[in-house]
């Protein structure tokens, strides 16, 4: 996959997930959390839309460095793989110890998106 394509799809996708976060934070946190009281779910719905805001930060970097070619594509998309890898570790170690339960869904998408950073970064 050439870096441009790579370099769209993944803030595209981070791009909705962010949006997500940042516009539907009760959403978010009615499927996580059943039973919040009201300054719980006060905080948890500013920490959703910081994480939104981030996501989305990290989408518009990406996004504006689709024109880069060969090593400087390169550099930006291992930058995300070990942004992400970080993100994918924080999240495997709550699971571990056992404190929430393992959140699937986010750690299958950041592990797509890595392989497309690096089949990308690969070729570039």
């Amino acid at each position: 996959m050439k870096s441009k394509t790579a370099l769209t799809i993944i803030p595209s996708v981070l791009m909705f997930v962010g949006l997500v976060f940042a516009f539907f934070p009760d959403l978010i946190n009615d499927k996580l959390f059943v039973d919040l009281d009201g300054r719980a779910n006060d905080i948890a719905r500013l920490l959703r839309r910081m994480i939104g805001a981030s996501v989305i930060g990290m989408a518009i970097i990406l996004l504006s460095c689709r024109e880069l070619r060969g090593a400087d594509a390169k550099k930006v998309l291992y930058g995300f793989v070990g942004a992400a890898a970080c993100i994918v570790g924080s999240i495997i170690a709550v699971a571990v110890t056992g404190t929430e339960p393992f959140p699937t869904p986010p750690v299958v998408m950041f592990f797509v998106l890595i392989a497309i950073a690096l089949t990308s970064a690969q070729k570039a």
